[in-house]
């Protein structure tokens, strides 16, 4: 395509026309007094509120189908200024599974504990964990006899 033509006529100025009738400006000073003001401020008096009540602990239980057993708890400490705790307990486990009975159970079972203590010049904290996963891989022909510990997996972290 040929280039395109970029060459445009600027649009003149139009001739200065004379405003008729002349504008003309009248100032004039206003004087202005405002009654003295001196209000009186209070500060505003907020009640303290109240501190709400903590619970340091939590505690869940089950029991559900694949025989398959649960339970969770937190225990923690309750509020204080130099220091942070608790301990967090964990498990769920499956006896049985879809596939072949007992020879498609898992679990999983967690135990770990934290602590932090806060000081003026520094803070120390840390944390403790384990966990153990285990699995029964059940990748063989169905009705196969199989000893279920040959299909066991366990890892632990």
């Amino acid at each position: 395509m040929p280039k395109a033509s970029r060459n445009f006529e600027k649009v003149p100025p139009r001739p200065v026309e004379p405003i008729k009738p002349e504008i003309t400006y009248d100032f004039k000073n206003i004087k202005f007094t405002t009654p003295e003001f001196n209000p009186a401020i209070r500060p505003l008096r907020l009640k303290q509120e109240e501190i709400t009540k903590i619970y340091g602990n939590y505690f869940s239980a089950g029991f559900g189908n694949y025989a398959s057993p649960y339970l969770a708890a937190y225990i923690t400490n309750k509020r204080d200024k130099a220091k942070f705790y608790g301990v967090k307990m964990f498990h769920q486990s499956f006896g049985q599974g879809p596939i072949d009975k007992n020879n498609s159970a898992s679990g999983n079972t967690e135990i770990g504990m934290f602590g932090k203590a806060f000081g003026k010049q520094a803070t120390v904290g840390g944390f403790v964990n384990y966990e153990n996963i285990t699995t029964h891989f059940y990748g063989y022909t169905p009705g196969t006899d199989v000893d279920k510990s040959q299909i066991l997996q366990s890892y632990n972290i």
